[in-house]
């Protein structure tokens, strides 16, 4: 799964072709960002164009 905010809607379209088995969320709540963090055994983070550090935990 993957959740949040695509800046290039030909990325995220590229991204949907290749990998059809992965579920995209697009943006979620903080409240359902913390629970996917809290149930996850991997966590990557990524982002582009970010106004401060990653706050992954």
């Amino acid at each position: 799964m993957m959740a949040g905010y695509w800046t290039r809607q030909d990325t995220l379209n590229e991204f949907m072709r290749k990998y059809k088995d992965v579920i995209i969320t697009g943006p979620i709540s903080e409240s359902k960002l913390q629970e996917l963090y809290d149930n996850a055994s991997v966590l990557i983070r990524f982002g582009f164009n970010e106004k401060g550090p990653g706050m992954g935990f």
